[in-house]
């Protein structure tokens, strides 16, 4: 896989692996709201427990979303 080792050099993360992007990728369909049966589907998993993982995933990166739009809302009324 020539063209992952080309990108991790341009993108000057020789510690990216190919698999992170599916791991990305499963975490940004939970985020965008797909059901346990839809990621189970599109990671080809049999059962619930890896698909769970994306959809905790998802949840802890919409709490810190809320975090930093409180920090941003509440900054912003200080100026």
């Amino acid at each position: 896989m020539h063209f992952v080792r080309r990108a991790r050099e341009a993108a000057g993360r020789p510690d990216l692996r190919f698999h992170d992007l599916r791991h990305t990728g499963a975490t940004l369909v939970a985020a965008a709201g797909a059901t346990l049966a839809e990621l189970m589907q599109r990671l080809g998993q049999s059962t619930v427990s890896a698909a769970l993982a994306y959809q905790r995933a998802a949840q802890g990166s919409d709490k810190q979303a809320d975090r930093r739009s409180f920090v941003g809302i509440a900054n912003s009324e200080k100026t």
